[in-house]
């Protein structure tokens, strides 16, 4: 190969070196101009669970405490949205039509109520009566609930449902029933405590 054939091929090389680097030019050109389908944007799981939007309310529960036997109260149930199974309760302070009892253990449950008494089969005494029990919080009723008054050092300690009691909300149909056992005086409203100790002083004054 002469030194006029050599210069001609080198031409082509650069010839053929600069159309490729054109081409692979153009394509990248091409390919930036297409648009871009944007990936989802993941929701954070606190933020899935965070916004208020996605839970629903369902039901208003009663909820039991196991370790006590003890009525905490009314609380609504919400379920998400989006999250097959995934729920939670939260204590209501306003009233609150209930729809099922339902029992929970351990402390969290409990919060301030240190009030809260175990339930034991020795008190210093107990007494059985027939009374109209008002359960405000809870919007339920029972004008001749048996209950067993449980007294510590002289105090009301525990007030039990003697039997499985029938509620309602007003003179009508049953409603929901609270098992036998469970301690409802926390929740009884104020002067349905203050009629029940009066009641009690009267009987201990004709048994006196």
């Amino acid at each position: 190969m002469n030194a006029e054939e050599a210069k001609i091929e080198l031409e082509e090389l650069f010839a053929d070196a600069d159309k490729a680097r054109r081409r692979d030019k153009h394509l990248a050109l091409m390919d930036a101009a297409k648009p871009r389908r944007s990936a989802p944007k993941e929701e954070k799981p606190s933020a899935l669970f965070a916004d208020p939007k996605n839970w629903q309310r369902t039901r208003g529960i009663a909820l039991i405490h196991a370790d006590t036997q003890t009525l905490l109260g009314n609380f609504s149930e919400y379920r998400h949205r989006t999250v097959d199974g995934c729920r939670r309760l939260v204590k209501e302070d306003e009233l609150l039509h209930v729809e099922g009892t339902e029992s929970v253990a351990g402390d969290f449950w409990l919060g301030d109520r240190k009030e809260t008494v175990v339930r034991s089969t020795v008190w210093n005494a107990v007494r059985e009566l027939c009374i109209n029990l008002h359960l405000p919080e809870l919007q339920l009723w029972n004008p001749e609930a048996d209950v067993r008054v449980c007294f510590e050092y002289g105090s009301i300690a525990r007030v039990e449902l003697a039997a499985d009691t029938h509620f309602c909300d007003g003179p009508g149909p049953s409603m929901m029933v609270l098992p036998k056992g469970v301690d409802v005086y926390q929740v009884m409203a104020l002067d349905a405590k203050v009629k029940l100790r009066a009641a009690i002083d009267a009987e201990e004054e004709v048994d006196g």
